[in-house]
Order: C-alpha cells, then structure tokens, then sequence
C-alpha cells in the first residue's frame, strides 16, 4: 500500500508530458471524474492502492483542481464519501 511517503516522492518523479507523476496522477483522476461516465468508480479503484491518509489528501486536492476546471454541477460530497 502506497504512503504519503510515496505521494510526496511523486512529486519529484519525471512523468511526461506533466511537471510530475504527481501532476499526472491528479490529472488522471480529473479526467475520470469528468469525462468518465463511470469516473467515481475508477478513481475509487484508483485510490485502493494507497493508505487512508493519501487517499484524504489526494481527494481534498482533486476537488480543489475540479472546483477550478469551472465545472458546473460539481458535487465534491461525491468524492469525500469515497473517504468516509
């Protein structure tokens, strides 16, 4: 299972065509919440590989990079209840 520890070295870590795997994890899981019809349910899945406190954290800052996109309707209890 994937830490904190891991989440912050991703930030580190080349992945192109993103500033960082880090970047490119959040924008993965942007994408699926956005153009997914089934996206609460990949980045669910996604979120199985890391440790409750990573999962917290990468859920708090998806929403914020959702809340920004300016998409309408967004509901982000929809993503917190994937952390209760």
């Amino acid at each position: 299972m994937k830490t904190i520890t891991d989440l912050e070295k991703m930030k580190t870590q080349e992945y192109r065509p993103f500033a960082n795997a880090y970047d490119g994890l959040m924008a993965t899981l942007e994408d699926y919440y956005i153009a997914k019809s089934n996206g609460v349910e990949r980045i669910k899945a996604a979120l199985n590989d890391w440790d409750r406190e990573s999962q917290i954290q990468i859920v708090n800052h998806l929403i914020i990079r959702i809340s920004q996109s300016g998409m309408m309707d967004f509901d982000a209890g929809e993503l917190l209840a994937l952390v209760r």
